[in-house]
């Protein structure tokens, strides 16, 4: 696991196809085809990130990059401690703590159940994130925005994996 800065998870995102304009996240391929969903409850937390980490090829060991990137907007409801641990497991030592300077990871594909763990972590604390894996099919991109208020998006290598992904995630969520 490498702790990564906002710039460089960034740059990762942007080699995976996806573009960050602000909070806003836009496929940057016109091609990736997107699900959208709204107001995604997640009284189920594990099985959605399993969902999450699924579609983004993590079982496949290719690497994930994580950005949360929304945060301190319902601090009484964010519990950073998990997060923190996990990072400090990985090795990222100082930079566990500093989600300001290091907000975004790199997550080895081994690394799959510290994948799933962060993204419950988000999922139950109101955090914002983006996520993005090779699916390795033509070089498109997986990708998942999922913001504080439980709305976002899944894109796929076609129309079918991403609304597939949309439908198990939902389902997953209960």
């Amino acid at each position: 696991m490498l702790a990564l800065t906002l710039q460089s998870a960034t740059d990762h995102l942007a080699r995976h196809g996806v573009v960050r304009d602000g909070h806003s996240w836009l496929t940057s391929a016109p091609s990736a085809p997107v699900a959208t969903m709204e107001r995604l409850q997640v009284p189920r937390l594990v099985p959605c990130a399993r969902v999450i980490a699924g579609h983004l090829n993590a079982e496949g060991g290719n690497p994930v990059v994580l950005l949360i990137d929304e945060r301190g907007i319902w601090p009484s409801s964010e519990d950073w401690l998990p997060p923190t641990l996990i990072r400090r497991h990985g090795g990222l030592g100082e930079a566990a703590c500093d989600f300001d300077g290091f907000p975004g990871m790199l997550l080895a594909g081994h690394e799959r159940a510290e994948l799933v763990s962060l993204l419950a972590c988000c999922l139950s604390g109101g955090l914002g994130f983006m996520a993005a894996g090779h699916s390795g099919i033509g070089g498109v991109g997986a990708a998942v925005r999922i913001n504080h208020d439980g709305n976002g998006w899944v894109a796929g290598s076609d129309a079918a994996a991403a609304e597939r992904s949309a439908r198990f995630l939902a389902d997953a969520a209960g």
